[in-house]
């Protein structure tokens, strides 16, 4: 503004004193008013942008309310995986029951809460269709676990007055049966919104913008004053000498005081309408940046690596998706940006193509369906021997096309197959049904059994087991001659093994599921297959199948699976147990809802489940029974032989098995049925004293290139940072899955040393020799006084989301921009989210949206939970797109860190220009619209053709910096500009000198210009003389013009010459150059 001042002072002065008619004067009014109006109009775009930031987030939030107001109601019909990654609740709507997400749960909902879960707010127990038990409320956060119910059903005095729970089974919900009824007394939602408007802010300044800040304030704070006080005094010697010299041109002091001054300063004045070059760059990368994510969700091709790369080279780059992004979509997005709220990214609040090209650590906050599959696969079997000991083979998986073929890897497994046919059995009737067998390419098929509806199971319970019955070699003609009969889903909740799978962090209740099968071949015989929880398997057992006879299952044998069942729990692995019970039984003597077993073929038997039942309990009054028997010290009590026995031939029934000798080809003689008052209690004997078959453990196997995409993010300078809520060891068990680093100093615990439920300290020897922190609170204090450790691992374990968050925070302090990645149907990653630089939500579970062109809960409740997310990834991409991303945020960054530099280059070069000219008392080199036309028109269009330059082969082998200590040696980067700078200034005012001697009249050699216009008034200047300067300007305008498309071509890369990239190559930069 001052400037302008200046310009329009002296304008105004020239006008009124020139003689003749001095057509700079008009010109300097017109600069004076085009500088005014260009502050305006970028004071006017700054403030609109800041608006348009302020309000992404709310306008998101009032979109997804539209969403949720305009909502059909449509549910899609998806049976919700119980994962740690999906937090979904079974609540009646409509009077039909549904998955709803947690955020879509509203006050006044009844919602059916499973032993294990964590409610989703505040929720009291219904103990009838209108009564609400007031004395039991469960708050936001907490587990309902059979302590909690126990201790809240401890009955008054007078037993009239104890209160039952509400049993869905009498209200017409017997799928429902085993889990409890509770009334909503809060919207999870509101308290949400809360958290969120105190955690959410707006990411900070990203990489570039506080190296412009830096070069901002080195060029106003220093180089500008310097420049000022050098171009004053130099006008005010040079007015003070010819007014000395000659008293007449006393009046052409305005002019040259104030004019040459003010042209001197008009690059730095040029420079208030860059914020909008800034803008509209902005714009266009986060355009492209968009555009190219949403392209690549699309494309259905695979990543390859370029074909001059080795895909055995570890320091081979990461391979791409071969996609063409057209500028037509990257315009129409840009015009959307421009003239709109960017509520669908958040590229404004978020610094989208900035940040993504600075990112140095991604965060993995979430294993299932995020970084791994959303159902676990089976990762070993384990049979009995004839030995004595056991056997463990190892599955493995080959892809033959688009399947994925199931086999055991281990050479001589098929002398284990007697004992394995019976577990693939086993597998293949427990599985979702016959014809799953021929699912060769969908792995994610789950079971069809009812045990999820009644309680909450271990996920490797609702995997379909097709795969192990595959890689023993069962095809679907193998089980076709078995029908299914009944179905038995087996809850023990106050059983010593729910409280045991607690207390090895397991929190769902311990459970089997049987199933009655009758043989086509064998009409009058019924066999059992179960498969469950280990201990509670083992419980049901006395005997084991060895592949050629059966066996007592003494205390040694059961030690030693039990002990496989604890390691395998320790590698964080989930163990399903295997049993077989054939019931020799009179089918005629027993009904199943009023159909006979041994009724036609052609009648049906309804294919329901007994769904919850307790099984016998070992009674602790009979410990001293069993203390005389030398049981195994790590053995549960209740895994020993006597309890066993106890549980599975109690009093009265040993009496009926003694009495019953005269049948001993009938497990269930008469006399024993017809102490049977039901089906039910039939059942709960049936499963009883089974044989023991074996074990199967399964594995979360990481998504498909999520251990090469971890690699290459090393290779790209990105640190890759899993943290996870599992335990020490297993966190590096799953870790070393991913390929991280699980030796020496890798893994730190951000469970506070007091936490009852963390791990004791670390197990491995070099762990107890590292000086490693533990607890999130140490974290800070250690990086002060010891070293930089956690800054540098990979691996936190026990990691609850606050403590994530912080961590975050800490990245942040010490200079990283973090990227957070995590399941959009996690509702507690909302605020870890919104405190990262970066949050990327990922699908967990695949068909997301099954019911086309209908928006479904699961939309929503992830919409609701990714409210801070700029960007969101399907199930089914692989994070190869992140880093396709990433490495187009690079190219992108870097064109804009050549443009600022061309830019500034071009605005001292105009600088220094002036200053000489003013040194060499001449008028200015370039007046105010020429320089404007190079700084608002040339410069800036040559900049953007930057942003087209081709991709840089190692742009995703160079380390990115810091976002902390920026610009450290600025010192040698001022002389290498100046050194690139005085070329260009000196061929512009050698030009202009040249040509003004050129086209002044009465001026024959160099040497008199400057005595020319000291002794001259520049008030009294003829026409002649006037376009004589205004020529010289113009050539030293096409000087400069061509010196900047010189050194623009020099900038194409920052770390390549002009002779490794040839500039022609960019096709933009061309034809921007052609026209300059």
């Amino acid at each position: 503004l001052l400037v302008a001042v200046f310009l329009l002072v002296s304008g105004s002065y020239i006008l009124g004193r020139g003689r003749p008619d001095q057509t700079r004067g008009v010109g300097a009014i017109v600069e004076a008013v085009l500088l005014v109006a260009s502050v305006l109009f970028t004071l006017w775009v700054l403030a609109r942008e800041s608006r348009l930031e302020a309000h992404e987030l709310d306008r998101r939030l009032r979109a997804i309310g539209a969403e949720i107001r305009g909502w059909s109601g449509t549910y899609a019909e998806l049976r919700t995986p119980q994962l740690p990654t999906v937090t979904a609740y079974t609540v009646l709507r409509d009077g039909v029951w549904r998955d709803v997400p947690t955020l879509l749960v509203v006050e006044g909902d009844v919602v059916a809460i499973g032993f294990g879960e964590v409610v989703p707010c505040s929720v009291a127990l219904r103990t009838s269709s209108t009564a609400v038990q007031e004395d039991f409320v469960l708050v936001r956060g907490q587990r309902f676990t059979p302590d909690t119910m126990r201790l809240a059903t401890i009955g008054s005095p007078r037993p009239e007055e104890r209160w039952r729970p509400w049993d869905p089974a009498t209200i017409g919900f017997p799928e429902l049966a085993g889990r409890m009824l509770f009334c909503v007394l809060e919207t999870p939602l509101g308290n949400h919104l809360e958290q969120i408007a105190i955690h959410h802010r707006r990411t900070g300044r990203s990489v570039l913008q506080s190296q412009m800040r830096i070069v901002i304030r080195l060029c106003a704070l220093r180089i500008l004053p310097v420049v000022a006080l050098v171009a004053l005094a130099t006008n005010l010697v040079m007015y003070g000498v010819v007014d000395i010299s000659q008293r007449s041109f006393r009046w052409m002091g305005v002019e040259v005081v104030l004019a040459k001054t003010a042209y001197v300063l008009f690059p730095f004045a040029c420079t208030t309408l860059w914020p909008v070059f800034w803008v509209v760059a902005r714009i266009f990368t986060n355009a492209t940046e968009v555009v190219l994510f949403d392209t690549l969700q699309r494309s259905k091709t695979d990543y390859e690596d370029m074909e001059h790369i080795d895909e055995f080279d570890v320091e081979a780059l990461p391979p791409t998706k071969d996609v063409v992004v057209g500028f037509g979509p990257i315009w129409t997005r840009m015009r959307w940006l421009m003239t709109n709220c960017d509520y669908r990214n958040l590229s404004r609040s978020s610094n989208l193509s900035e940040t993504l090209g600075s990112i140095t650590v991604i965060c993995s906050i979430d294993k299932e369906g995020t970084i791994a599959e959303p159902f676990c696969s089976p990762e070993q079997v384990v049979v009995p021997d004839r030995t004595d000991e056991y056997a463990i083979l190892d599955f493995a998986e080959q892809l033959v096309g688009t399947d994925r073929i199931p086999f055991i890897i281990d050479e001589g497994w098929e002398k284990y197959l007697p004992a394995l046919k019976t577990i693939g059995l086993n597998c293949c009737l427990n599985t979702a049904a016959h014809d799953s067998l021929k699912q060769k390419s969908d792995p994610t098929h789950r079971r069809r059994d009812c045990m999820r509806y009644h309680g909450k199971i271990l996920p490797s319970q609702d995997t379909c087991l097709c795969k192990v019955g595959r890689a023993i070699g069962f095809a679907p003609e193998d089980v076709a001659m078995y029908r299914k009969l009944k179905e038995v889903d087996v809850f023990a909740p106050f059983h010593q093994a729910t409280e045991s799978t607690h207390q090895k962090d397991i929190f769902c209740e311990a459970s089997f599921a049987s199933m009655v099968f009758r043989n086509a071949e064998t009409p009058d015989g019924l066999q059992l297959f179960s498969n469950g929880n280990v201990e509670l398997i083992m419980n049901m057992c006395l005997d084991y199948y060895d592949g050629t006879e059966i066996k007592a299952l003494d205390d040694r044998t059961i030690s030693q699976y039990y002990s496989l069942y604890l390691n395998a729990l320790q590698q964080d692995l989930q163990c399903l147990a295997f049993s077989y019970r054939p019931l020799s039984i009179d089918t005629k003597k027993i009904r199943w809802d009023d159909t006979r077993v041994s009724g036609p073929s052609g009648t049906a038997v309804d294919d329901d489940s007994i769904q919850h039942q307790d099984v016998p309990e070992y009674n602790p009054s009979f410990e001293e029974d069993f203390s005389e028997h030398d049981a195994l010290s790590d053995l549960p009590e209740y895994l020993q032989l006597d309890a066993r026995s106890f549980a599975a031939h109690p009093s009265a029934k040993a009496s009926l098995v003694a009495s019953a000798a005269s049948e001993p080809d009938l497990d269930y003689p008469k006399p024993m049925l017809d102490t049977f008052n039901d089906e039910e209690g039939f059942l709960r004997d049936a499963v009883s004293e089974q044989i023991f078959l074996g074990l199967v453990t399964f594995a979360y196997d990481p998504k498909t290139d999520v251990c090469d995409f971890i690699e290459d993010l090393s290779i790209a300078g990105i640190r890759f940072v899993y943290f996870s809520r599992s335990k020490g060891r297993q966190s590096k068990s799953f870790a070393e899955r991913l390929g991280l680093e699980t030796d020496w100093n890798t893994c730190i615990l951000l469970s506070s040393p007091t936490d009852e439920t963390g791990d004791d300290g670390y197990v491995e020897d070099h762990d107890i020799k590292a000086r490693l922190p533990r607890g999130i609170e140490n974290i800070r204090s250690h990086l002060e006084e010891v070293d930089d450790i956690p800054l540098q691992i990979s691996l936190f374990a026990e990691c609850t989301p606050d403590a994530t968050r912080e961590m975050i925070n800490i990245f942040q302090e010490n200079g990283d921009v973090a990227c957070c990645i995590g399941s959009a149907l996690r509702d507690s990653n909302t605020l870890t989210f919104a405190v990262a630089d970066l949050a990327v939500g990922v699908e967990p579970i695949p068909h997301f949206n099954r019911i086309l062109f209908n928006v479904t809960q699961y939309a929503l409740g992830a919409a609701l939970t990714c409210i801070p997310c700029p960007l969101f990834l399907q199930h089914d991409t692989s994070l190869y797109t992140l880093m396709q991303v990433i490495r187009e945020a690079r190219r992108l960054v870097s064109c804009m860190q050549q443009c600022a530099v061309l830019l500034i280059m071009a605005c001292l070069v105009l600088v220094l220009v002036n200053l000489i000219s003013s040194l060499c008392l001449l008028p200015p080199a370039l007046n105010g619209y020429l320089t404007m036309w190079c700084l608002w028109v040339i410069a800036p269009m040559l900049g953007a053709s930057m942003l087209f330059v081709p991709h840089d082969e190692n742009i995703m082998s160079t380390l990115p910096p810091k976002n902390h200590g920026h610009l450290a040696d600025i010192r040698r980067f001022a002389v290498y500009a100046t050194i690139r700078m005085l070329p260009a200034v000196a061929l512009t005012v050698l030009v202009y000198v040249t040509a003004l001697q050129k086209t002044m009249p009465g001026v024959s050699s160099l040497g008199k210009l400057s005595s020319v216009f000291g002794k001259r008034d520049w008030m009294e200047l003829d026409p002649s003389e006037q376009w004589a300067l205004l020529t010289a300007q113009v050539c030293a305008m096409v000087a400069l013009v061509y010196n900047c498309v010189c050194i623009s071509s020099t900038l194409m890369f920052r770390t390549r010459t002009s002779i490794e990239f040839l500039p022609f190559r960019n096709v933009v930069w061309s034809v921007c150059s052609a026209v300059s």
